[in-house]
């Protein structure tokens, strides 16, 4: 596994803008219903990893939030829990299962942020935050 380093600019762009927006023309049941696939896939796997609690108690918080992006987004409260088993169950649901969209890790004290897709993980962070995923990230400048 290999994570793609992020500057602050690059991270703050690829966060402002839709993952692959459904065309405007799809009914909103079939976008939801694919929505709805990926989440309770994603929520399976994080169970196995933690609590979800969304008063910071557990370890991540994953409600769904419908928006015009392919981009499921959560919040991570206890950063020990990213590790490259979680990251990599991640990629391969996302590869198998949703191609076209992207997963978010985002840090609860917006100081990390990992964005998961099927072939690339891409990675911002503040203070060497998760250090346990130094190894696998580019050293790319």
């Amino acid at each position: 596994m290999t994570i793609n380093a992020l500057s602050e600019d690059e991270y703050y762009a690829h966060l402002d803008q839709p993952h692959n927006p459904p065309d405007p023309t799809m009914p909103t049941a079939a976008f939801d219903a694919e929505y709805y696939q990926l989440f309770d896939k994603v929520a399976a796997i994080m169970s196995e990893h933690g609590e979800n609690n969304a008063y910071c108690e557990g370890d991540y918080y994953l409600e769904p939030h419908i928006s015009q992006s392919r981009g499921l987004g959560f919040e991570i409260t206890n950063p020990s829990i990213v590790t490259e088993h979680l990251l990599l169950r991640l990629q391969a649901l996302v590869a198998q299962h949703a191609p076209s969209w992207e997963l978010f890790l985002g840090s609860a004290l917006c100081d990390f942020g990992i964005f998961v897709g099927p072939t690339i993980i891409r990675m911002h962070r503040h203070d060497n935050l998760l250090p346990q995923l130094n190894e696998f990230v580019s050293k790319v400048a």
